[in-house]
Formats: C-alpha cells, sequence, structure tokens
C-alpha cells in the first residue's frame, strides 16, 4: 500500500512533493530554503520518493533545463533524510532558466552532505544505587557519521546514600564521559569510560567526618528518540560499573571495633532529556 502523496508548494522553485512523513514535504522545504535562492530558482517539481535505505528524487524544472533522476544513501532519522533531499535537489536545479548546476555548488553540496551530525543533549536521569535512588542531571555534546560517532559528557548526581552503624554515610558524584555510539539515528548504543569525583560525608555520629576522591569506571547506554519539529525528545537506559573498591567505616570509640560498608559497584540510571542538532 503506498503512502499518501504530500504535496507543498513554494512561492518560487520548485514545488517539492514527498510520498511519505519522513522526509516531510515541509522538512525538505525548510532545508531546501538555505541552500537554494528561491527568488532566482527556475520553477518546477521535485518528486521525492522515500525507500528504507536511500531516496530517489524526480527533477522536473520548467524551461529548456532537462530533468533527472537522482538517488542517495539514507539512514532513517528523518531530520537527515530530508536534509540530504534538500542537499540533492538544491544540488541539481537549475538556478537560472537553461543553466545546469556548476562545479563548484555541486562541490559545496557534497561537503554538507558530509559533515558530521553535531547535537547538544540536556537531560535528568534517576540512579539506582543498591536501593537508593538519587536524581541527576547530564549535558552532552555528540558527532556522527553515518552510524558511527562519539560522544562526551558532564554528570552531576545528587546525595544518595545508607545507613551504617547508628549513623547514616551519604555519597554523591561529579562525572565526566568519554565514549562511541552507534545506531541510525532514533535509536542509538554507546560504550565508554567515565571519571568521577567521589565525595561521602557521615551524619548523626559522635564525630561526622568526610572524604572526597577519584575513581574510574565503564558506562553504557541504550536511547530512544523522537522527531519532533528540530528537537530530538529521547528516554535512555544507562548502566555505569565502578571497578575499585570504596568503603566508609565507623569506629566505636570505647571498644575500638570497626564497621565499614562497602560503596556499591554497580550504578543504573533511567533518564529523559531532549537533543538540538548544531
Amino acid at each position: 500500500m503506498n503512502p499518501t502523496l504530500v504535496l507543498a508548494l513554494l512561492l518560487a522553485g520548485p514545488s517539492v512533493a514527498s510520498n511519505s512523513s519522513c522526509p516531510s514535504a515541509r522538512d525538505i522545504e525548510s532545508h531546501l530554503s538555505v541552500l537554494l535562492p528561491m527568488q532566482i530558482a527556475q520553477p518546477g517539481t521535485a518528486l521525492v520518493i522515500g525507500l528504507p535505505d536511500r531516496l530517489l528524487v524526480d527533477l522536473r524544472p520548467e524551461g529548456p533545463a532537462a530533468g533527472a533522476q537522482q538517488s542517495v544513501s539514507v539512514e532513517d532519522d528523518c531530520d537527515q533524510r530530508a536534509r540530504a533531499a534538500a542537499i540533492l535537489i538544491a544540488t541539481w536545479w537549475p538556478s537560472e532558466p537553461g543553466a545546469q548546476p556548476g562545479q563548484e555548488k555541486q562541490a559545496v553540496a557534497r561537503q554538507l552532505a558530509k559533515r558530521d551530525w553535531l547535537a547538544l543533549s540536556l537531560g535528568i536521569f534517576a540512579s539506582a544505587v543498591s536501593g537508593s535512588v538519587a536524581p541527576g542531571a547530564r549535558v552532552e555534546v555528540s558527532a556522527r557519521q553515518r552510524r558511527l560517532g562519539f560522544r562526551v559528557a558532564l554528570a552531576a548526581t545528587a546525595s544518595q546514600g545508607g545507613s551504617l552503624g547508628n549513623g547514616r554515610v551519604d555519597w554523591r558524584r561529579a562525572s565526566g564521559e568519554l565514549g562511541t555510539t552507534y545506531g541510525p539515528g532514533r535509536l542509538r548504543v554507546d560504550a565508554g569510560l567515565v571519571a568521577s569525583v567521589f565525595s561521602m560525608q557521615g551524619s548523626n555520629f559522635a564525630q561526622n567526618q568526610g572524604s572526597t576522591g577519584v575513581t574510574a569506571g565503564a558506562t553504557a547506554g541504550l536511547r530512544v528518540a523522537w522527531v519532533l519539529g528540530g528537537m530530538l525528545p529521547w528516554l535512555e537506559l544507562r548502566g555505569i560499573w565502578w571497578p575499585l573498591s570504596q568503603r566508609s567505616y565507623v569506629v566505636d570509640a570505647d571498644t575500638g571495633l570497626q564497621t565499614s560498608r562497602a560503596m556499591p559497584h554497580a550504578e543504573l540510571q533511567l533518564a529523559a532529556g531532549v537533543a538540538f542538532s548544531l
């Protein structure tokens, strides 16, 4: 069953039509308006046919300029598909009656098509550690070309902890993350290293003490995103493993006996946020 044909007319230049909503004619126009000067572009029709791994574009300019059919390989990210279609149309659409695009214009469009996809992500998460749950926040910059990319992130987690003897020990983290990503756009997996400034503070003891140190670990995440205008809202599940042993302890002033508690090695985070294309 063929999708319903969606048409959108421009005031000048090519009329864009798409056979699906991914990419939609409106999204293609949004990118095309930046790449192709409509006031000097020749009128005509550009029909975009979306396939799972590529786009077919039928270019039919009015006047003496010859029509053409072009294709471009794409992934399933709707915004990238719209951008690729706009670049292809701008590359091959004549800017003046009877004119064909020059080598310089084609070279610029090819560079735009090859440019890494950069994104800024802002999110909040709930961190679960050994029955203790605390809120946190993360800011991330990622870049990818096709399916492979990398990410750099900073995160902070509020206090969480548990009882120790007759008192309580709370800890918090400020972390930096660096790793690689893989995915077609809306679905992404990642893995990498994480370094953390880890601080502990005792409370309800006869003498409360605290300490701060640095530790390192590994992280892996799974993210699912949706296209909403120019934004990508997302949900993410992330696991972090802290291999180094860290312990808190309390000493009984009367007996000299020591009671200790090991800090958890595993952390699970459930996050939600939004990404913006840069």
